[in-house]
């Protein structure tokens, strides 16, 4: 798709009716940024814009927006409305076009639902579908018509859908999520697709893994297994780098990972929109976060050990602010075990043991880092050789080179130069430490990201305090001829007990321990008193006879 093909059409208009005590409406201004004054139209009036891939649009009473609404009732800057393009890492999937509040006094509403305001605090960005209608109260509408992107539908198996259907297994799936045809991404064995929580409405990411697929394939036990330990691995970790884990369902033939949807898209894709790369600012903000998540994985013996720019992920776009996200984490595993000698990774950013055979250990996610900065501060990534393949001597000559002749955006300074080589290392056990990166000069010194990102950090809450049990629906059963009524703690607790994937050691899996996420340089977690989901709308009726599960803790 042609970056500037347009992937969506946005129709502003005023309502025509005015609310009682009210301040009487104000038309459009719109701003060509030409450096003329911005034309203005009538109430009666409509206006029509399209949206590229990569492109952002602004919306408030500021004369800076490329939409001007001068009226008391409109925040300077109000929201932003964005797509992310993922056609530069030859993914099928579409363009998504978000929505994010920026931090409104009153509010920016999509079909009725408050997605964010001052009072909610640093709301994620709404994912578009066609036909939404995004408003500001009282007067000001604008409809979204989204360009070949398909109406929101199931996309499951019949199989599938009676195993997430109200009327099946004690309603466990469907009174939580609903999952939608909404493609985010596909592979060999699954897809990953935009889900709904039903209550409040809160955009999740639903990640489906075709079990009996798998099963048809050679060496489908490893890939089955390590799916599986995804999954366990992903409910155990709780930390505002890493993805956030909501809930899991398994039956025989299928497992549904529900995950906090990144909206701000992917680091390749980010990086797709500078063309001239990052400026070392940008990605010092991106590689300060990175090594926190790793920092923290290795401090709990686990190695990612395929990290990548396409596994790297903004929670809230347009542009490289905000909290970043490292996912991805099929290939990761405990190094408490013994030394791994899987040959694991992405070429250009794989450490040169894992490219030689040799055993290794956390040290090969540091190299990955090394050479994820060289690939943000490229202006030319294509350019850029495979340094795995390379000895020390040869390494070490290639990036004075580099450094010497002002090749990219902008002159590094010392402290970056420095960090990249003690990344970029052929030793493992020479090669900077998790621990030590973090301390490095380079990531200290970065006094604008840290007030960039303070807020971001101080706001993250997990989902769970304590992982909830993977539920396996094939181990519920309904009582015959009997209306189902709520599902209860004691057959959840039977599910996950006689799961063997994902039961511990000499504990049951639903024993409730008091466990604060290790956020490094984070304040102790306090439970508010309203939760994200409800904090500044109203109370929530729960419908009769829909079942709750009690064991997980609410956001906090």
């Amino acid at each position: 798709m042609s970056a500037y093909r347009p992937v969506a059409r946005i129709t502003c208009r005023v309502v025509e009716v005015q609310p009682e005590q009210c301040l009487d409406p104000e038309g459009f201004q719109v701003n060509d940024h030409s450096g003329c004054k911005p034309r203005t139209l009538t109430l009666t009036s409509t206006y029509q814009f399209f949206l590229c891939a990569g492109d952002a649009f602004d919306v408030g009473r500021s004369h800076h927006n490329d939409v001007i609404i001068k009226h008391p009732y409109v925040s300077r800057k109000a929201f932003t409305i964005y797509a992310v393009d993922y056609e530069q890492d030859g993914s099928d999937v579409q363009p998504l076009v978000y929505v994010r509040d920026c931090r409104s006094l009153t509010g920016t509403y999509v079909n009725g639902r408050c997605i964010g305001s001052q009072e909610l605090g640093n709301a994620s960005a709404h994912l578009l579908s066609r036909g939404e209608v995004i408003c500001l109260i009282p007067y000001w509408q604008f409809h979204i018509e989204l360009l070949g992107i398909p109406e929101l539908r199931s996309p499951l198996t019949s199989l599938q859908r009676d195993e997430t259907q109200a009327n099946h297994w004690a309603k466990l799936f469907s009174d939580r999520y609903f999952i939608t045809n909404r493609s985010l991404g596909s592979g060999s064995f699954g897809s990953v697709r935009l889900a709904l929580k039903v209550q409040p409405g809160q955009q999740v990411v639903c990640k489906i893994h075709n079990l009996e697929q798998m099963r048809t394939r050679p060496g489908w036990r490893d890939s089955v297994r390590r799916v599986m330990d995804e999954t366990d691995l992903l409910g155990k970790l709780h930390h505002p780098n890493l993805l956030d884990f909501e809930f899991a369902y398994k039956s025989k033939d299928t497992l549904y990972t529900f995950t906090e949807l990144a909206t701000g898209g992917d680091l390749f894709s980010m990086r797709s929109s500078y063309y001239h790369g990052f400026e070392e600012n940008d990605a010092r903000f991106v590689v300060k976060q990175i090594v926190s998540a790793i920092r923290y994985l290795h401090k709990k013996g686990i190695a990612h050990r395929d990290l990548k720019p396409e596994n790297i992920f903004f929670a809230a776009g347009p542009f490289v602010t905000g909290r970043v996200i490292v996912g991805d984490l099929g290939f990761a595993t405990y190094t408490t075990s013994g030394r791994m000698n899987s040959r694991i990774g992405t070429d250009i950013f794989m450490a040169p043991e894992i490219y030689r055979g040799q055993s290794y250990g956390t040290a090969v996610d540091i190299w990955s880092i090394g050479a994820i900065i060289l690939f943000l501060l490229a202006p030319d990534q294509e350019k850029l050789p495979c340094l795995r393949e390379l000895n020390q001597e040869a390494i070490d000559e290639f990036l004075g080179a580099l450094f010497d002749r002002g090749y990219f955006n902008g002159v590094l300074s010392d402290s970056c130069q420095s960090f990249i080589r003690s990344c970029m290392i052929v030793d493992p056990q020479s090669r900077i430490t998790a621990y030590e990166a973090k301390r490095h000069p380079w990531l200290q010194n970065d006094e604008q990201g840290s007030s960039r990102r303070i807020r971001e950090v101080e706001e993250w809450r997990p989902a769970h305090l304590v992982a909830p049990p993977v539920v396996d629906l094939d181990l519920i059963k309904a009582s015959p001829g009997k209306k189902r009524k709520a599902a209860n703690e004691g057959e959840i607790a039977m599910a996950s007990q006689q799961s063997r994937h994902f039961a511990t050691a000499g504990s049951s899996p639903i024993k409730r321990r008091k466990q604060s996420p290790d956020t490094a340089g984070s304040s102790p977690t306090k439970r508010p008193e309203k939760t994200p989901d409800t904090a500044g709308s109203a109370p929530i009726k729960r419908p009769k006879k829909i079942p709750t599960i009690t064991l997980t803790h609410p956001s906090q």
